[in-house]
């Protein structure tokens, strides 16, 4: 994984929280299948997506 990619789940991750604050919930809708489409493995981009949400 490169600085790319990195940047790039930071991102997401930040637009897909955001979303979920104003809107009480639905941060998956965004975060967790963007992560699956950038790459990464279901239990791990589940389990990533369950990080971001609790931060």
């Amino acid at each position: 994984m490169n600085s790319v990619d990195q940047a790039l789940f930071f991102f997401i991750s930040l637009i897909a929280n955001i979303f979920s604050a104003f809107a009480i919930g639905g941060a998956g809708l965004i975060q967790l299948p963007a992560l699956i489409f950038l790459g990464l493995p279901f239990g791990i981009a589940l389990a990533t997506h369950k990080v971001a949400s609790i931060a």
